[in-house]
C-alpha cells in the first residue's frame, strides 16, 4: 500500500485504467461542486502544491498491457479532473500545441480510455463526454449521465472565457 501525496500526473501514469467498481455511486456533483472545482482552480498558485483530496484505489488484475485501478474512494473528483482534462486538451490543441502526450496521460491511452465508469453510464460516457456526440440529449438515459453532461458544458463555457 502506498501514501502521501502524489502528483496528479505520477497517478494517471500511462497504462493505469481507473476503473468504477459496481458498488460505486454513479456520477452526482452538481453545479456548486462544479463550480468549486473551477474556483479552486482559478485560486491556485502556480508555485503551490495543490491538495486534490484523499483519492483510495485498489489494484486489480491486468487486461493486457493494462493495469486496472479501482477507484474505492475520490471517484466524483477523478471522474469531473477526466472531463475537464480532456476539455482543455481540446482548446490547447486548437491553438497548435501538441497535447498528444498529455492525452495519452489523461485521457486515452492508444485506443484505451483511462477511466470506465459504472457501465450503464459508459457507453454515454465515451460516446457524449469523451467523444462529440452531435446530439447528447437524446441519449440520456439517467440523472447521472445528465449530470455528467451538465459538467461538460459547464467546463466548455467557462474554458471559452479564459485565454490560454
Amino acid at each position: 500500500m502506498e501514501n502521501g501525496q502524489k502528483a496528479i500526473s505520477d497517478l494517471f501514469e500511462s497504462r493505469r485504467i481507473f476503473n468504477i467498481p459496481k458498488y460505486q455511486r454513479a456520477y452526482a456533483w452538481e453545479i456548486k461542486q462544479l463550480r468549486d472545482f473551477i474556483s479552486d482552480l482559478d485560486n491556485q498558485a502556480l508555485s503551490k502544491d495543490y491538495f486534490f483530496g484523499t483519492i483510495l484505489l485498489q489494484v486489480r488484475e491486468s487486461e493486457g498491457h493494462f493495469k486496472i485501478i479501482d477507484i474505492v474512494d475520490g471517484q466524483q473528483r477523478l471522474t469531473t479532473l477526466a472531463i475537464f482534462m480532456r476539455l482543455l486538451l481540446d482548446k490547447l490543441e486548437c491553438f497548435g500545441d501538441d497535447v498528444s502526450i498529455i492525452r495519452e496521460t489523461y485521457v486515452q491511452y492508444r485506443n484505451e480510455y483511462k477511466l470506465r465508469v459504472l457501465e450503464y453510464d459508459q457507453g454515454f460516457f465515451r460516446q457524449c463526454i469523451l467523444e462529440d456526440n452531435d446530439n447528447p440529449e437524446s441519449l440520456i438515459e439517467t440523472p447521472s449521465q445528465r449530470r455528467l453532461l451538465q459538467a461538460k458544458n459547464l467546463f466548455l463555457k467557462e474554458l471559452q472565457k479564459r485565454p490560454v
